[in-house]
């Protein structure tokens, strides 16, 4: 080989290799192979030309809705999360206007929701509340709870905890006007643990009482209720312990024993009453000595641990008191 053919060869390579480089990157930044990427533009283009044509009828839509589901496919494959969002935007369009399948719409806007939550959680919800609409329009409450749920969830994962209780109480509502309330109850414990989360102790206090009064009166998850009774105990703890003074506490005591007597004489009753009483006291270390012996007795879980070490900490730092105190600490819970 001659010195320029060898020059020229190597040359080549170099552009070759600089090319392959580029192509990678490329290929990364897409999030997968060219060649797929370029299916799903074909498939959409298709599918785009057949809506185009002035004949077919209903089997023109059926047959675009099909191409645009094949472009998603190709898409997802390789995690074109917008584009595969895109092409199932078209096939919910065509169901809902074109071939009047409103059910399928709906699942084709929450199938678009999901892919585009990977990259545009904003987006992701608009899609998602497109397919509540249908499904409350068509009275089709326990599927648009199921919607809710998965937007809550999404939300979470982004900690968006506000808007994130917001939907799992839109989830409730609906599980509640279709009468499924064991399932009514599940969302409300996991809105109140948010609360809880977000030191909000007063709204969760309140739905963890809301779960024990539900349980009494549609006679379901009985053997919970003491647990639901404990934990909005534990929250109202915080409460009270925040404005100075346990009269709500001891109210709600009263309250939750009228609605069921299950809570009579359980170890949590006997731990709060202690600690109730170790509080109004002022008595930071037989607060601490109350807890750790049920600790060594039954091991306390997240929850209580966490509530009862706030409580603990007001004792130790009580709140100034004041003709503002109440409102402060209101502003609080």
């Amino acid at each position: 080989m001659s010195s320029a053919s060898a020059d020229l060869s190597k040359l080549q390579k170099e552009g070759k290799d600089k090319q392959d480089i580029a192509d990678l990157y490329a290929k990364n930044r897409a999030g997968g192979s060219a060649e797929r990427s370029a299916e799903g533009d074909a498939l959409m283009a298709k599918a785009n030309k057949k809506l185009d044509k002035w004949f077919g009828g209903s089997k023109k839509y059926d047959r675009a809705a099909e191409l645009f589901e094949q472009a998603a496919a190709a898409y997802k494959m390789n995690d074109n999360w917008e584009e595969a969002s895109n092409a199932l935007v078209k096939v919910a369009e065509i169901q809902e206007k074109h071939l009047k399948d409103a059910l399928e719409a709906a699942h084709k806007y929450t199938d678009a929701g999901m892919c585009l939550a990977r990259v545009d959680i904003d987006g992701a919800m608009r899609l998602l509340e497109m397919a509540i609409q249908i499904h409350t329009a068509e009275s089709r409450l326990g599927a648009a709870a199921r919607v809710w749920k998965e937007l809550a969830q999404l939300l979470e994962d982004e900690e968006k905890n506000q808007q994130a209780i917001e939907a799992w109480r839109k989830a409730a509502d609906c599980h509640e006007a279709e009468g499924t309330m064991a399932n009514c109850i599940q969302i409300l414990l996991r809105m109140a643990e948010l609360h809880v989360r977000e030191y909000q102790f007063k709204k969760a206090s309140k739905l963890y009482e809301r779960c024990a009064e539900i349980a009494v009166d549609k006679n379901i998850n009985k053997g919970a209720i003491r647990d639901y009774q404990y934990n909005a105990l534990l929250c109202q703890f915080v409460v009270s312990a925040r404005k100075g003074n346990l009269k709500n506490m001891h109210s709600l005591f009263s309250r939750l024993l009228d609605t069921d007597r299950q809570f009579t004489g359980t170890w949590q009753e006997r731990l709060l009453r202690k600690c109730m009483s170790a509080f109004e006291a002022g008595d930071v270390q037989a607060f601490t000595q109350a807890v750790y012996d049920q600790d060594q007795i039954h091991k306390l879980d997240e929850l209580s641990t966490k509530i009862l070490l706030e409580v603990k900490n007001i004792l130790k730092n009580p709140p100034e008191s004041g003709p503002n105190a109440e409102e402060v600490a209101e502003s609080l819970v």
